[in-house]
């Protein structure tokens, strides 16, 4: 084969390797590299190992399943580049998406991790725990233990919620009885012994530990009930506290 036939196979080759998309210069490996790794956890750090994983690719609205590679683990995607939304759902917590950037360099994409927290759901009806909320009134520490002497008022605005749908509210120093239920994010109170809070009442849940009620005033959630106490149909007194 003379030199000249030699010369133009070469170059035929090479537009032919360009055209096929191989890199030149580049030794790719064949495995399939994951887009998007992901975990899913609740507000305490928990693995949600029953989560519904899915994926959509630059905005697509089709969302297909993540593969579940371990226990508590997806993958999201394989060689899949571009923008890519990842949907979290879980019983009893609220669906959350979430939106990473993969690249691509000559060979594979540059795989992403991704931590997804889901924030529990309301339950439709009631709470399956007895819950805390309180509004400060006082912030200085000391004036706050010591308000009534001070200033004959509570430091604390205090609700108490019972999973069995009884719901103690105080304001001043009156205790405002009666029933609660909850639908989507609304939580609607009526009293059935009032005392000085008008009839319904309402809160919007914020999230688990927030509420705002009717009037745009923040309840906190009082967690470890070490703030205003627990309420009285999850061990605390037979009656809340009617003086902070």
């Amino acid at each position: 084969m003379d030199q000249a036939r030699l010369i133009a196979l070469s170059a035929l080759s090479l537009v032919a390797l360009a055209a096929s998309g191989c890199p030149t210069g580049v030794v790719c490996t064949e495995e399939a590299r994951a887009s998007v790794q992901v975990t899913v956890v609740d507000a305490a750090g928990t693995d949600l190992n029953d989560a519904d994983v899915s994926f959509s690719v630059d905005g697509g609205g089709t969302f297909d399943a993540c593969d579940d590679v371990d226990t508590g683990a997806w993958v999201c995607g394989w060689e899949v580049d571009g923008a890519i939304t990842i949907r979290a759902e879980a019983v009893g917590f609220i669906t959350d998406e979430q939106t990473v950037t993969v690249a691509s360099d000559e060979c594979h994409v540059i795989g992403q991790t991704l931590q997804i927290t889901l924030d529990q759901a309301p339950i439709a009806g009631q709470w399956q725990e007895g819950r805390a909320y309180y509004v400060q009134l006082i912030s200085d520490a000391e004036e706050c233990a010591n308000s009534w002497e001070l200033y004959s008022m509570n430091c604390y605005q205090m609700a108490w919620f019972c999973p069995s749908g009884e719901v103690e509210i105080i304001l001043t120093d009156i205790i405002n009885r009666g029933v609660y239920t909850i639908e989507d994010a609304a939580l609607s109170v009526e009293f059935t012994q009032p005392g000085d809070v008008s009839s319904p009442w309402s809160f919007t849940i914020e999230d688990d530990a927030i509420l705002v009620d009717q009037y745009g005033v923040t309840w906190q959630r009082d967690v470890d009930f070490d703030v205003i106490g627990a309420p009285y149909c999850d061990g605390g007194s037979q009656d809340p506290v009617s003086a902070q």
